[in-house]
């Protein structure tokens, strides 16, 4: 696919896959979707949502609702869409079921 290494001279567009005019797909790579969010700790031991800096996360710990009791979650909170595909403006704008979070 790329330059054969040693081989001189300017890449071509075949060569950089932002160039492609269709999309890349191949076996031999594994794909995965980015999901954007928040990263949070889940505490639904004490009732808490943190960020990576300890920062607690009060508008998400409405989701501590749907965790099962007595454990701790490190992951990523995101928003998907009825298709699936992620919104990270929805995270950002408080568009959640139930609606903002009170206060």
């Amino acid at each position: 696919m790329g330059r054969e290494i040693g081989r001189r001279g300017r890449p071509s567009a075949a060569d950089h896959p932002h160039h492609r005019k269709e999309a890349f797909d191949d076996p031999a790579y594994l794909f995965e979707l980015k999901l954007d969010g928040f990263r949070g700790l889940a505490n639904t031991i004490q009732g808490r949502m943190l960020s990576k800096n300890s920062n607690r996360l009060r508008r998400f710990e409405r989701l501590l609702d749907a965790l099962p009791p007595g454990y701790v979650f490190d992951g990523e909170i995101v928003a998907l869409d009825r298709d699936g595909r992620p919104r990270f403006n929805d995270l950002l704008f408080d568009v959640l079921p139930g609606g903002p979070p009170p206060g």
